[in-house]
């Protein structure tokens, strides 16, 4: 039985072997560590050091200290912004650290002027925020690299990079995106050996930015016209820059100018048609030379409309039937639908008065309407389809135009356009009961002119004309009679 007993015992031992020597040489390792550890040599400091070994305790000590620049230790003593400017001085890049300096005192001359409380007062500041400096500490250096080597283009290109950057950010940023564009312009103007590609680029780059984020629509007008002409029959493209598929610069530039001049016209004083009427005329060539029809229809609907104001319907009749031959070309239902009206209402001026040509434009605006499935274009076909009846006081045909209108308007919960069917549907209804009211004052005669007069208030202000006469007549009314009669006639009575 004891023999049993070992052998298994044997056994046991060697199945756990591998386990067992695992353990035992980390059990090793930690030990040899421990008898480094303790036979390691103790750093001695001062307090512990002997007067002879004074000088060469000091040694070993400044030995252990890690080796600092000047402007590392700065860091620890200086703001952020500081200790960058610091480090690009004692870099070389002087002129890199001046630019710098200029957007910090930018960046708060505009706050103070702004005041507490205001937009600007609360946006991030740039000395406060360690990307935004790093990003231009970064470019900041490699123009000046690009400056020392003689390279014109990447300098102006570095800049735009930067602008580039910050107008990817929000609103809060984009002034330091204008000051950078404006500062990759003036490097750009330096290139002489490009046929100036790279100006005309920066160009519309800074023309598009200051259209689209920062709403000057007089000074982008000024760099996309000058851009336009330089890229006229060429091939340039920006895509590679902006990362979006974008068609060649010349087209580019054309479609923004186009846009802006259309601003200028709708921004124009209502007393100088003349202003809006110029603005158009460039906007409709803006969009020929983009190659967008739907730019060329919308501009053509803007010059017929400037050109209605100016009173010259000869040439808003041409404009608005190009309008409609250029939408069917497209096709654009919604466009065709605008184009009737257009011309629904240009026929019914005064000076056309053209009653035939008018009805048609009407019938064939809710025609496309109902075949396009188009609800809000079909409600606006049968309002002006009553209002128009209307004027010619037609009311059997108006009011059911104007009660349609008024549904199909409510059920797109267009409540100010449902509000006008609905008051002049309400007017259309009215002019029926009109022509009695005007037989009544006729009856009035000359013999009371204050009761004419009255009846006429009414028309005007709403005012009653009637007056309410009570009968009291009974048992009970004349004991109402009697107990309103003065205690001296009871007494009499």
């Amino acid at each position: 039985m004891r023999k049993f007993d070992l052998k298994a015992r044997v056994r046991a031992v060697q199945k756990d072997q591998p386990q067992n020597e695992k353990l035992s040489k980390i059990d090793f390792k930690i030990r040899g560590s421990e008898r480094d550890l303790a036979g390691s040599k103790a750093i001695k400091t001062l307090a512990g050091a002997r007067w002879h070994e004074m000088g060469k305790v000091k040694e070993e000590l400044k030995a252990m200290l890690p080796t600092l620049k000047p402007s590392e230790v700065k860091r620890f003593h200086l703001p952020p912004h500081e200790a960058i400017i610091d480090e690009l001085e004692e870099d070389g890049y002087k002129e890199s650290a001046q630019y710098l300096r200029e957007l910090f005192e930018l960046d708060e001359e505009t706050r103070k002027e702004a005041g507490p409380g205001t937009l600007i007062w609360k946006k991030p500041r740039l000395k406060e925020n360690k990307d935004a400096m790093m990003r231009l500490k970064e470019g900041l250096m490699a123009f000046e690299r690009a400056k020392d080597a003689g390279n014109l283009t990447s300098m102006a290109t570095v800049f735009l990079d930067i602008a580039l950057f910050f107008q990817a950010m929000t609103w809060e940023w984009w002034w330091l995106a204008e000051r950078l564009y404006r500062s990759a312009l003036v490097n750009a103007k330096l290139i002489r050996n490009d046929d100036q590609r790279m100006i005309t680029l920066i160009r519309y780059l800074l023309g598009r930015f200051l259209f689209e984020q920062m709403q000057d629509t007089a000074e982008s007008l000024v760099h996309l016209s000058v851009a336009r002409e330089a890229s006229q029959e060429k091939s340039w493209n920006a895509s590679r820059i902006t990362g979006r598929k974008e068609e060649s610069l010349f087209r580019e530039c054309n479609v923004l100018l186009y846009k802006i001049l259309l601003v200028h016209a709708q921004q124009s004083d209502p007393g100088q048609p003349d202003v809006a009427l110029k603005a158009c005329t460039e906007a409709l060539a803006r969009a020929v030379d983009s190659g967008h029809r739907e730019y060329m229809a919308n501009a053509l609907h803007e010059l017929g409309k400037s050109q209605l104001r100016s009173g010259d319907v000869k040439s808003t009749l041409k404009s608005f039937s190009k309008l409609l031959a250029i939408t069917k070309r497209i096709p654009d239902p919604e466009g065709i639908c605008k184009a009737h009206l257009a011309l629904a209402s240009a026929y019914k001026l005064r000076e056309v008065n053209d009653e035939v040509n008018t009805e048609k434009h009407l019938r064939l605006c809710r025609e496309e309407a109902t075949a396009s499935k188009l609800p809000k274009e079909l409600a606006q076909a049968h309002y002006c389809f009553g209002e128009y009846f209307l004027s010619k006081r037609r009311l059997d045909i108006a009011t059911p135009h104007l009660e349609t209108s008024f549904n199909l308007y409510n059920e797109l919960d267009l409540h100010n356009d449902a509000d006008k069917a609905r008051t002049n549907a309400g007017v259309s209804k009215g002019q029926g009961v009109l022509d009695q009211y005007i037989d009544l004052v006729l009856r009035c005669g000359p013999a009371d002119q204050k009761a004419t007069l009255m009846l006429c208030q009414w028309k005007n202000r709403r005012s009653a004309f009637w007056t309410e006469k009570k009968l009291h007549t009974g048992k009970r009314e004349k004991e109402r009679e009697t107990l309103k009669m003065n205690p001296d006639d009871l007494q009499s009575v």
